[in-house]
């Protein structure tokens, strides 16, 4: 009976260290945060941002590789946003880009971004934001992608840093974009005078 006893209390502690280590595994796999991409993006714009960059780059997929950069712009809130300028409206296509996201209708959820989009012309469109006192907000570069063949637009389907792309896969999100967004891409896209 007591030999019994033992082996069944010896097997709680194996049970118990076995459920430690269970409990362990996932903490230590999950020490990164999931945001959603789209309430990032959201409470990037409406925070009060000090100066912006815009980087518009010409890629061949949603891993953003071969990723040549066509187009860079730049304001900061001293020279109002460059509003004088077309580096200003470009600022200016990009921020109501990213707004106007949760508003597009949404094509496909979960899209593997190893999939291959079919008459893709594809531009990674990556804003990186300084914002005034909020030194302890993590999240400065939002980006999306955009396919000029059918005006579609790509966004992860939760937040990673753009740098994180060609290393990692990620579930994507494609919207269709409306008539306000199709002209708000070519606003983007223009090329400089």
């Amino acid at each position: 009976m007591k030999e019994k006893k033992i082996g069944l209390e010896i097997f709680a502690i194996i049970l118990i260290l076995v459920g430690c280590l269970i409990v362990l595994y996932f903490y230590g796999n999950s020490n990164k945060i999931t945001i959603n991409c789209l309430n990032a993006i959201e409470d990037t714009c409406l925070r009060e941002i000090q100066g912006t960059e815009v980087t518009i780059y010409k890629t061949t997929d949603l891993h953003g590789s071969n990723a040549e950069p066509c187009n860079k712009t730049v304001g900061s809130k001293e020279d109002n946003f460059a509003s004088n300028k077309r580096d200003g409206v470009k600022l200016w296509a990009t921020k109501q880009m990213f707004l106007n996201l949760g508003s597009l209708k949404v094509v496909k959820e979960d899209y593997a971004d190893n999939l291959n989009i079919d008459n893709a012309n594809l531009y990674l469109i990556e804003a990186n934001h300084d914002f005034a006192d909020e030194k302890e907000y993590k999240i400065k570069n939002i980006y999306m992608f955009l396919n000029t063949s059918n005006y579609h637009v790509y966004i992860p389907k939760n937040y990673c840093e753009p740098k994180d792309l060609i290393n990692y896969s990620y579930k994507y999100i494609e919207f269709e974009s409306n008539e306000i967004t199709k002209t708000l891409i070519d606003l983007l896209l223009e090329p400089k005078s």
